[in-house]
C-alpha cells in the first residue's frame, strides 16, 4: 500500500482531509470516482480527475518497479545486493585514503628527521 502523499499534488494537509473522509492510501484514491472525491473539502471536478489519474499512474509505476525487481525473499547465495556493493566500495575507498594518509605521515616524518640531521652537521 502506498502512502497518499506519494501521489503528485497530495501533501500532508490534503492527505489528512482524505483520511477524514475515509481514504487511507493511494489505492483508495485510484479506485474512487470524481463524485466521491468532490466530497473532500477543496476538491473540484478537475482536481479530482487529476488526482485519480496521478494515483493510477503511481500504482502502475510501483507495480512495474515491483515486477522488474527480483523478489527479496528469494536470496541468491553468493550474490550481494546493490547497497552492500556500495558499502563495500565505500569501505575500500576509506581504507585507501587511510593508507595514503599513513604513508604521507611517514614521508613527512622522514623529511623532518632528514632536515634535523642536516642542520646538526653544520
Amino acid at each position: 500500500m502506498l502512502d497518499m502523499t506519494a501521489i503528485k499534488g497530495v501533501g500532508p494537509v490534503l492527505a489528512k482531509a482524505f483520511a477524514d473522509q475515509g481514504y487511507r492510501n493511494a489505492e483508495s484514491i485510484a479506485s474512487a470516482t470524481v463524485a466521491d472525491l468532490k466530497i473532500v473539502p477543496g476538491i473540484e471536478e478537475a482536481r479530482a480527475r487529476q488526482l485519480i489519474a496521478a494515483a493510477k499512474s503511481l500504482l502502475r509505476d510501483a507495480s512495474a518497479a515491483d515486477s522488474a525487481a527480483p523478489a527479496k525473499d528469494k536470496a541468491q547465495p553468493g550474490k550481494k545486493g546493490a547497497r552492500a556493493k556500495i558499502k563495500i566500495k565505500e569501505s575500500k575507498k576509506k581504507k585507501k585514503e587511510k593508507k595514503k594518509k599513513k604513508e604521507k605521515k611517514k614521508k613527512n616524518k622522514k623529511n623532518k628527521k632528514g632536515k634535523n640531521k642536516s642542520r646538526k652537521k653544520k
